[in-house]
């Protein structure tokens, strides 16, 4: 279902949606809460909506079998580890994991992908490290080599994907630490013509401008399109691009 909000909604209300630790962080079991886990500075999160100035956080790390009680339950004192095995953080008492991928003879020997869940304050996520924000500045940039000098330097900072589409080149970020799933689900399309930006889609997060020509919501889908798209050209962005990137 396709339906056009009012723009104010969109364009007075941004979701932050925090990255970055900016330091050594204990994850809470609720606001204010008890401490679940800590994590070192610079680790990446995915955020939910800031709750008075608390964010719903979620983290995925690699575990060992016998890091797991009852395969549901991160042991207290369990290293928090990467892919790679470098130690990001600890469990600081027995936790149940919120989702978990078995990954068998990875490197000789099985792990789990675990997501793990908890809450943090606002002041321990660096400031500029929202991806959502930083594309709303650059919608606002009216030097056209800043913008896309601005644009470049977030593809590399976030990971972009970039595919073509006839006359539309897309470029894309992906969820991240939100789920043990191996296929991850878009978080942020950016459509362009040309070197033109036509339109931002967002799943669970928004962006703004100042002149938006349309708007596009369908369920957990928030776009804004900067120049009105044709019925033909809308329907390649909706109902292709969006769900190519999608983990169906």
């Amino acid at each position: 279902m396709r339906f056009l909000l009012s723009l104010l909604l969109i364009t007075t209300t941004v979701a932050l949606q925090a990255q970055v630790l900016d330091g050594k962080t204990k994850v809470l079991n609720e606001p204010q809460g008890d401490p679940l886990f800590e994590l070192n500075a610079g680790e990446k999160l995915y955020s939910y909506t800031d709750d008075e100035g608390w964010y719903k956080v979620r983290k995925e790390v690699w575990l060992e079998p016998n890091d797991l009680i009852e395969e549901e339950y991160v042991s207290e004192g369990t290293e928090l580890k990467t892919k790679e095995g470098e130690k990001i953080g600890i469990c600081l008492k027995e936790l149940k994991v919120a989702e978990k991928r078995l990954i068998k003879g990875f490197r000789g020997k099985d792990r789990y992908v675990v997501i793990l869940e908890g809450h943090v304050f606002r002041t321990k996520i660096a400031e500029g490290s929202i991806p959502e924000l930083k594309i709303s500045a650059l919608l606002q940039e009216k030097n056209r080599s800043k913008q896309k000098a601005g644009f470049e330097a977030l593809y590399e900072q976030y990971d972009f994907e970039k595919k073509e589409y006839g006359q539309f080149n897309v470029a894309v970020m992906r969820e991240e630490n939100k789920t043990a799933k191996e296929e991850k689900d878009f978080r942020v399309i950016i459509i362009f013509r040309g070197s033109t930006v036509l339109g931002v889609i967002c799943n669970d997060h928004e962006v703004t401008a100042r002149k938006v020509k349309s708007i596009y919501e369908d369920g957990s889908f928030k776009g804004i399109y900067l120049t009105k798209p044709t019925d033909k050209q809308r329907a390649l962005i909706e109902d292709e691009i969006l769900y190519d990137f999608l983990a169906l």
